[in-house]
């Protein structure tokens, strides 16, 4: 009778796992303990044993439920690529929980040989510090895959105990705390170890976004309330360049030299810059903009090429066709013509001489009541 009833068990729970207090039939429950009992101390007939046997009964509950948790572990392994469950698994606690105690039976010397094996199969992690460090490794390679870098702020909404898991890294690497397995994982995703370098790249992805929004790297350097930190770094940028173009002049003419006094040489010398190859590659793959200013003059000549090209003449006439912001450009430019001129330097740009003769191979006239 009590067969047929774990019968129909199977049938509804799909195992022969009845439990202890199982109210819905307590005596099967009584029943299914009995059989383990016996077929322990060897009381149980082969007749019965076959017959529980061919149920797929379960004579050790605690080696089933292992068993059980095992191949849970195994579901995770297929769906994440690791066995790194969160010991606070929010989806699958009980896993977190057996998770952490099959690490703690392994470091007293309480978890058998068969389950060892069977865990270190499948790379199972049995140190609980590094496994949480392999576990917001995974996290960081999921950011890269999401944002194509490992540069986690400190202050990363959407995870901050990853952005301060990445703090530490740089922290302990600087203080020789790092093992040289974790450096060279790092070092394969290519994790930035200098924080002021890892403060460039990220204003580089603010700068790059901004480019996205705005169609140009002009970042406002005092009035760009969105992000008034991109418009200091971009304008640091520049400064840096300049020293970095100047101290690689001289590096590379030493004739340059003659031109200067001993204290503007040991100036240019000793300035310090961040600014390096690479990352003016990086930058100008974006466009950047080095000289706002010549950039700006640069626009409004396009402007005047343009013009000239379409009516034959450089006098652009003022109110007429919204062209007073050209006109208003052209009588700057003759007027600064005027006191090159006359010899005058104080207020005219170093390229004037330049900006000039290019002005005049594009048909500008300078002098316009002589050109008639």
């Amino acid at each position: 009778m009590l067969l047929i009833e774990l019968l129909q068990y199977k049938k509804d729970h799909d195992n022969t796992l009845v439990p202890r207090r199982y109210e819905e039939n307590p005596s099967l429950a009584i029943w299914i303990s009995t059989q383990r009992t016996f077929y322990k101390d060897d009381k149980l007939s082969p007749e019965r044993t076959k017959k529980l046997n061919d149920l797929g009964f379960v004579w050790d509950v605690l080696e089933a439920k292992w068993s059980g948790y095992f191949q849970e572990l195994l579901d995770y392994l297929e769906e994440h690529g690791n066995t790194l469950v969160p010991t606070v698994h929010e989806e699958n606690p009980s896993l977190g929980i057996w998770i952490s105690n099959q690490r703690t039976f392994y470091k007293d010397n309480k978890l058998s040989p068969v389950r060892i094996e069977k865990l270190n199969e499948i790379e199972f992690v049995w140190d609980a510090q590094q496994a949480q460090w392999l576990e917001y490794f995974e996290q960081l390679l999921q950011y890269k895959k999401e944002h194509g870098d490992t540069l986690v702020s400190q202050d990363y909404g959407d995870n901050p105990s990853l952005g301060k898991w990445v703090a530490t890294q740089r922290m302990n690497y600087n203080a020789n705390k790092l093992s040289p397995q974790r450096i060279e994982k790092l070092n394969e995703v290519e994790f930035v170890w200098d924080h002021l370098e890892a403060q460039w790249w990220e204003r580089f992805e603010e700068l790059k976004e901004y480019r996205r929004d705005h169609g140009d790297t002009l970042v406002p350097v005092h009035n760009y309330p969105a992000n008034p930190s991109l418009g200091i770094w971009v304008s640091t940028q520049r400064q840096d360049y300049k020293k970095f173009m100047a101290k690689k002049k001289l590096e590379e003419d030493g004739s340059k030299l003659q031109n200067l006094d001993e204290p503007e040489i040991e100036k240019i010398s000793n300035s310090y810059t961040r600014m390096t190859e690479k990352r003016i590659r990086l930058l100008e793959a974006e466009d950047f903009i080095w000289d706002p200013h010549d950039h700006a003059w640069q626009v409004k000549y396009e402007e005047m090429c343009e013009w000239i090209a379409l009516n034959g003449h450089s006098a652009v006439p003022w109110g007429k066709r919204g062209n007073d912001s050209l006109a208003k450009w052209a009588k700057n430019q003759r007027t600064m013509y005027k006191k090159y001129l006359n010899g005058e330097k104080i207020g005219l740009p170093k390229e004037t001489e330049e900006r000039m003769e290019k002005l005049k191979r594009a048909g500008f006239v300078f002098e316009l009541d002589r050109a008639g």
